[in-house]
């Protein structure tokens, strides 16, 4: 999604895949973290590097970065998100009417029109939203000048202590 001048969202891209039958186990809040962990991977040349906000209506995601000892596949995909920055904010299901039915809706074929999987009159609004920011010089700047690493790099540059060998 995009954010327009106006404030409204706008998809620019879609991605979904269906469950495998190990994953149709998992408890909701599993699939829902799954989920977006594999929505941040498929979009990570657009989103690594830069700062996004996650919408979902997903109110375990903090309880997952919250555990001590999470099971193993559950912290290998925190692992995975940790290399992003990003935001997460909660929107409240019943706000999330297109991502309700695409999620719960079983369909028998996949040669449906999108007018027949979504209707128009539905009022649409997504769960599990990306929204990017700009990444503009001067914060690019100014995250390097609070950065430690890079400044004993530039420290050691301004003093001499570099020479090419």
């Amino acid at each position: 999604m995009q954010k327009q001048d106006d404030g409204e969202l706008q998809p620019i891209s879609y991605y979904s895949r269906t469950l495998t039958a190990t994953e149709s186990r998992y408890p909701a809040n599993k699939i829902e973290l799954l989920a977006i962990h594999n929505s941040v991977k498929y979009f990570r040349e657009f989103l690594y590097g830069r700062k996004f906000t996650i919408l979902s209506d997903h109110m375990n995601f903090k309880y997952h970065t919250n555990l001590q000892n999470p099971a193993n596949i559950v912290a290998r995909w925190l692992m995975d998100l940790s290399e992003y920055e990003f935001d997460f904010q909660h929107v409240k299901g019943k706000n999330n009417l297109l991502a309700d039915y695409i999620s719960r809706e079983k369909h028998g074929h996949t040669d449906m029109s999108a007018d027949t999987i979504l209707p128009a009159s539905m009022n649409t609004q997504t769960i599990n939203t990306l929204i990017t920011q700009e990444l503009s010089d001067e914060i690019i700047l100014a995250a390097q000048d609070t950065d430690d690493d890079i400044q004993k790099i530039k420290s050691s540059l301004q003093e001499g202590k570099h020479k090419n060998k």
